[in-house]
């Protein structure tokens, strides 16, 4: 969410209207108050997600990370899709390790 418009907050929303239309419960992150740190932000969406019972991952990378914070970040959502499709596991906590060379300012 951070570098994105309004912080992707309309996307957020859209997405929590179409799962509670498929009759799911939405846990989402655009609901939180401003002014939280980032790792507070964190702290609280990593519970939302060990409470969750599905997670939809968009395939969007934002804002402006460093080229080796995008490679880390596409080689996760990568993994993921190439494993689950659209969808993880059900109440399953995955993790994702890559060891990628290159510094954080090239």
């Amino acid at each position: 969410m951070t570098g994105i418009a309004e912080f992707n907050r309309p996307e957020f929303f859209r997405m929590a209207e179409h799962v509670k239309a498929c009759g799911e419960v939405p846990l989402n992150p655009a609901t939180l108050p401003d002014g939280l740190s980032q790792a507070e932000y964190m702290d609280i969406c990593i519970a939302m997600i060990r409470c969750a019972t599905k997670a939809v991952m968009r395939h969007i990378i934002r804002g402006d990370p460093t080229p080796l914070e995008r490679k880390a970040a596409e080689a996760a959502l990568s993994a993921h899709q190439s494993r689950y499709g659209d969808y993880g596991r059900r109440k399953v906590a995955e993790n994702y390790r890559f060891r990628l060379t290159g510094s954080s300012s090239q």
